[in-house]
């Protein structure tokens, strides 16, 4: 009995703790919010956890989750198109800043590859945050992106310091129709501003200039092919780098699902037996025929083309191929509940 007494004493006082803590991040958040208290003061990054239970705030999120939800654009939901395009742009924008810094062209100046070379730092450790990006409704919380200078609410800010979330007003996403004002290249560009200032460089318009700058470096190198399926928008886009052994991306957008297959691209590249992949690249995207199965649905097939060089180091042997078709299936069922993206892959034998 007295046993008994003791443990529920003990979960008394252990909820009591946590009400006590839930109910001080809670009237912090009000002054965040508000914009009273400022960002940098805040050392505990596990705090923004708690964050996203304030009212008009969401974070980061799995895009095969989210469909089916209603308006891509419904707070709440788990995020929508333009959301999904930020997420996406910071998951990529590592790969995208080296690029950037290993090409003699994409900035002009050297203060500006060193600002950028800060930011990919501050990016690195940024990716080990489970809410490196926060969605708060700028329509109800009106003073947290009013900077009070007359310009207007902002449609991004962070603090000046790593380790920060960066926070997006949604109510800049979207236009009077519900489409989405955002792609990956001008998420890109806002993305590096605010990390920008998370490196220590508060200049607005330095920022705005380094942004737009790494944005038109990325889609210069971009193939973007576009169509429509069951009035569903499908886009594919391709980029090679200078580098495409490294840094090349393929990223599929299918009504309001972006997906960087990427990884599953490389993952089902393979060289004869005994032999090791070396270099590869792709070109000449393009669109197959457009087939509809009865029974799975949309299918749309893509092909690029692929240059390959194997090496056998114990025999010193190099096999290069040219021009190898690399087939890719994207698929959606019809039902609402097969409505996530599948992709398939098929490569050319050697």
């Amino acid at each position: 009995m007295k046993k008994s007494i003791i443990t529920v004493i003990v979960f008394l006082l252990t909820f009591n703790l946590n009400a006590f803590d839930n109910y001080e991040h809670k009237k912090l958040f009000e002054r965040i919010l508000k914009g009273e208290y400022q960002l940098d003061s805040i050392d505990d990054f596990n705090i923004w956890d708690d964050f996203l239970f304030m009212d008009g705030v969401y974070g980061a999120f799995n895009p095969l989750e989210i469909y089916g939800s209603g308006d891509g654009n419904v707070v709440g939901n788990g995020g929508g198109m333009s959301e999904g395009t930020f997420e996406y742009s910071f998951q990529i924008l590592g790969r995208v800043i080296k690029d950037c810094l290993q090409d003699q062209y994409c900035l002009d100046e050297q203060h500006e590859y060193d600002l950028l070379k800060n930011i990919y730092s501050v990016h690195q450790q940024n990716m080990t945050m489970k809410n490196y990006l926060i969605f708060v409704d700028g329509e109800v919380h009106k003073s947290f992106f009013d900077e009070g200078n007359g310009r207007g609410p902002r449609t991004a800010l962070t603090g000046s310091k790593s380790m920060l979330p960066i926070f997006i007003n949604t109510s800049h996403l979207y236009d009077a129709l519900g489409a989405p004002r955002w792609d990956v290249g001008k998420s890109i560009s806002i993305l590096v501003h605010e990390l920008g200032h998370q490196a220590g460089n508060p200049d607005h318009r330095y920022l705005d200039k380094v942004g737009q700058k790494v944005k038109r470096f990325l889609e210069a190198d971009k193939t973007t092919l576009e169509s429509k399926v069951n009035d569903e928008v499908v886009r594919v886009w391709m980029r090679n780098g200078q580098n495409p052994t490294e840094q090349f991306e393929l990223g599929v957008f299918w009504d309001g699902e972006e997906k960087n297959i990427r990884d599953e691209v490389l993952n089902n590249i393979k060289c004869p037996r005994e032999f090791d992949l070396d270099k590869f690249s792709f070109s000449n995207l393009h669109w197959d025929h457009l087939r509809y199965d009865d029974q799975d649905g949309y299918v749309v097939p893509i092909t690029l083309w692929m240059n390959l060089r194997c090496i056998n180091h114990s025999k010193g042997l190099v096999a290069e191929y040219e021009n190898l078709e690399y087939k890719i299936l994207l698929s959606r069922g019809k039902s609402q509940k097969d409505k996530a993206l599948s992709v398939k892959y098929f490569i050319e034998r050697l």
